[in-house]
């Protein structure tokens, strides 16, 4: 697969699963692996476009099947048991969604709730500049990966907002679940996190 050749793209030189953020140059600086380049959607070819579809579908899947558990949850058991939704559910259904789309997905942020949720490697560069619009990066290998932003609906606010806007109970659940809590003090509507896939190549 051949990259574009952009000064003005940010580039990294990723080790498997493990980026260096390089300087502006003319030609992509290959390390041991694979070269990721990011990329504006008007310059993916029709197979780049098909990838990211297919990310963006199993993105919306997660985001689905999560929002309707969280639903459930906030119903039968109020915010304290959404808390735990986040905690249980949410990496299993992660799990299910990427073995049957084949496309890896998660959750991250720069204010982590779990640790678990740290952006992968070769994400973390692009998200230093917190970008509201979604970033896609193009792998030498073939393979693709996008984010999407999350935003902060007002519901989320009672498990997220600033600490008068926690629902009752939640500052102390959240201590018991999560004792190095840094997810909250969103406003509704802001940017929260994102969403990030990644599809393979030749496996796709």
């Amino acid at each position: 697969m051949k990259l574009p050749q952009r000064c003005s793209a940010l580039l990294v030189a990723a080790i498997p699963f493990g980026a260096l953020l390089c300087g502006c140059r003319d030609e992509p600086i290959e390390i041991e692996a694979v070269l990721v380049l990011q990329t504006p959607m008007a310059e993916l070819d029709e197979g780049q476009l098909a990838q990211l579809e297919h990310a963006r579908g199993a993105k919306d899947l997660l985001f689905t099947q999560l929002f309707s558990a969280l639903s459930s949850a906030m119903v039968e058991g109020g915010p304290e048991a959404a808390i735990t939704v986040c905690k249980e559910r949410a990496p299993q259904l992660a799990r299910e969604v990427s073995e049957k789309t084949g496309v890896e997905v998660g959750r991250t942020s720069w204010k982590l709730r779990s640790g678990a949720n740290e952006p992968p490697s070769w994400l973390a560069a692009s998200l230093e500049s917190k970008p509201e619009e979604p970033v896609i990066l193009v792998g030498s290998d073939g393979s693709l990966m996008a984010t999407e932003p999350i935003r902060t609906a007002d519901v989320c606010v009672k498990c997220h907002g600033p600490a008068e806007m926690l629902a009752e109970g939640v500052a102390e659940r959240l201590a018991e679940l999560y004792p190095d809590d840094r997810a909250t003090g969103f406003a509704p509507g802001s940017l929260r996190g994102w969403f990030w896939m990644k599809v393979p190549g030749a496996e796709m």
